[in-house]
């Protein structure tokens, strides 16, 4: 690019930032929401610190305690993640190339007096600095410990400009310090790259671009994704203390959170055993492969990693862990997508001990309760539980045994069935009865238990044979993220059922989620479908059971 391209790109970007800071600043920063109260738009900056800093001390402060650490964030917008970091690190600045968001920015941080806010022309990093006379290069040079950028090159139309920012990070970095950034990597992006949908970069460029910057690229995430992260870490730090503080910020790790936790080997040397950790390769990373047998690492992607049973002569995991994963996770749809991930791949007994966002910020914050139940649905038993309520909170959940499983189907069939044969047979032996059951996740012991007892247990899926006498389903749609994926399960089991059979279900009667039901849905759900409701309990309720009568059939 030119000089005049330059110039006039920058005053481009200026101009639309200026504008858009204008209009709505709080909604352009974070366009998860138009209007924004002051409390909410600052928690949500909190909420982000959390998730993309905080969850990777390892790799960001690399042994530094915070507090002593200076850091720079670019594309600092109207202050959001600016001021939640100046309640963590010794020294804040942040650079935006915006008049009206540096504006913004300032009264955000009014109250840090360790927080600086500077605008920029857009193309370097010259206006950060701690003295005016370093301007003109007298004195010790500013050096930052940590830099960051979230939401902003996305909005970049130029890969010059983007690059000329990583330079410029390298030279205010310590060696070995951490660039931490997000980019745009989907390649569905613009043809034409604006203010708004900047230029894309791939994992090749991504590496390229590090190398003649000055950079390793030791990890990325979510590439061909709209935020695809990069961590760039300057080269030149890879002295012996470093390389030493690194060993012992994972062995501290190790004897907090494994050594002496007698729920992990469970008897079995840990040479023996094969660990699963589930997050970025940090300092525990290092000292699990020191202390088991065999550690396997799974990077958290755009979804749950599609793990699979183990093949072949691979066998089963013994103990699964992750510290921080789960608080980066966007929804408890994600989270307990990965738990029943990780449940297929570990041994019946094993724990999966693992971090979770506690209290009542943030989306996957979870209470007790609902720890319970998500690991009900998901085929664990929460047996301990340290921090509850805190914003950090530690869970272990043991993999449900093959005993325990067919005692959960025995109970199910006692309490649900043969307490409600009125219902349920209709005058029918339960031997010569065809049954349809939606079976969930976990439920195999049901699956066994139900086939003990009737004479015919199949899916409602496949090429439609006699008419089944009934249905049944336990945790099946309190696993469906929707109404509407409920309501087709609920029409496909209608074809399958004589006229009269009852179908008996449960779905949620509470909650937040889109597959919660009231009364009045689940009647009308039950009419278009073909069904008469007839019976219900528990509405308003996590567990909301419904039955369900097909047609004209009589009335039990």
């Amino acid at each position: 690019m030119t000089r005049r391209e330059i110039a006039r790109q920058a005053r481009q970007m200026r101009e639309d930032w200026d504008r858009r800071a204008a209009e709505n600043a709080r909604y352009y920063v974070a366009t998860g929401k138009e209007e924004w109260s002051e409390e909410e738009f600052y928690r949500s900056g909190e909420v982000n610190l959390k998730q993309f800093v905080l969850n990777d001390l390892g790799n960001v402060c690399q042994g530094r305690d915070p507090k002593d650490m200076k850091v720079l964030e670019i594309g600092c917008g109207a202050g959001r993640i600016t001021r939640a970091m100046a309640g963590v690190f010794g020294r804040v600045y942040g650079v935006d190339i915006s008049r009206e968001m540096v504006r913004q920015a300032r009264r955000a941080v009014a109250g840090f007096p360790n927080a600086r806010i500077f605008r920029n022309n857009g193309r370097d990093l010259s206006v950060v600095r701690d003295h005016w006379w370093q301007r003109f290069g007298w004195g010790q040079p500013l050096q930052v410990d940590f830099v960051f950028s979230y939401i902003v090159f996305q909005h970049i139309p130029s890969r010059e400009f983007i690059e000329s920012y990583v330079r410029e990070a390298g030279r205010l970095l310590r060696p070995g310090g951490l660039f931490k950034f997000q980019v745009q990597g989907s390649p569905l992006a613009g043809e034409r790259p604006d203010t708004w949908e900047g230029v894309a970069f791939n994992e090749q460029e991504a590496r390229r671009m590090a190398e003649r910057c000055g950079f390793e690229m030791r990890h990325h995430h979510a590439a061909g994704d709209q935020y695809y992260w990069l961590w760039f870490f300057k080269k030149g730090g890879e002295d012996r203390e470093a390389r030493e503080e690194y060993r012992r910020t994972g062995e501290l790790e190790l004897q907090h959170h494994i050594v002496g936790d007698g729920n992990i080997c469970q008897g079995k040397g840990p040479k023996e055993m094969r660990v699963l950790e589930i997050g970025r390769e940090g300092p525990i990373t290092a000292a699990l492969a020191r202390y088991f047998g065999e550690v396997s690492v799974v990077d958290p992607g755009g979804e749950a990693p599609r793990l699979g049973a183990p093949r072949g002569r691979k066998r089963p995991f013994d103990f699964a862990f992750s510290p921080d994963a789960f608080g980066r996770l966007e929804s408890r749809e994600r989270m307990e997508s990965y738990l029943r991930e990780i449940h297929a791949v570990l041994r019946p007994g094993a724990l999966f001990k693992f971090g979770v966002p506690g209290g009542t910020v943030g989306e996957t914050a979870l209470g007790e309760d609902e720890a319970r139940e998500m690991a009900e649905r998901c085929g664990f038993a929460l047996r301990h539980r340290e921090a509850m309520g805190a914003a950090d909170c530690w869970l272990w959940l043991f993999k449900r045994t093959d005993e325990e499983l067919r005692r959960i189907g025995e109970l199910t069939v006692e309490h649900y069935i043969r307490n409600d044969l009125t219902n349920v047979c209709q005058g029918k032996q339960p031997k010569d009865m065809r049954v349809v059951f939606e079976a969930g996740w976990g439920e195999e012991g049901i699956t066994r238990a139900l086939a003990g007892f009737f004479g015919e247990v199949r899916k409602a899926e496949g090429s439609r044979r006699r008419p089944a006498d009934f249905a049944f389903a336990f945790s099946a749609f309190q696993q469906m993220a929707s109404r509407e994926q409920i309501e087709s399960v609920v029409r496909d089991v209608h074809r399958h059922l004589r006229p009269g059979a009852l179908f008996k279900f449960r779905v949620r009667g509470s909650g937040t989620g889109g597959a919660a039901f009231s009364e009045r849905e689940a009647r009308e759900m039950a009419a278009r479908c073909g069904f008469e409701m007839r019976s219900h309990h528990g509405s308003g309720q996590q567990d909301y059971w419904v039955w369900f009568f097909n047609g004209d059939g009589r009335k039990a």
